[in-house]
């Protein structure tokens, strides 16, 4: 996982579908959630409502395939979250 080779992050779960994602991160309590969109049981917003329903102290960042605004932006500000896309480049 390319994240677990950053020195200054330390990867406490990894989750597939998002139901294990809300338990997952009620569990562990991390800083920040990494969040994909398209999960095979619900949709990425789904968790983080989920999430911030239960006061979570947990930031949640969405990680999207779509490179385009018209997909992901909708649904991010509902749940006021950041995101990540596709081919996004360090500036």
């Amino acid at each position: 996982m390319l994240l677990a080779d950053t020195p200054l992050l330390k990867v406490v779960g990894s989750y597939t579908t998002g139901r294990e994602a809300i338990q997952g991160i009620a569990d562990v309590c991390p800083d920040v959630a990494l969040i994909a969109l398209g999960l095979p049981d619900m949709s990425g917003v789904e968790v983080i409502q989920h999430v911030t329903a239960q006061s979570s102290p947990t930031e949640c960042v969405v990680l999207t395939v779509y490179d385009d605004n018209a997909h992901p932006f909708p649904a991010l500000r509902a749940v006021e979250a950041a995101a990540v896309f596709r081919g996004a480049r360090k500036r």
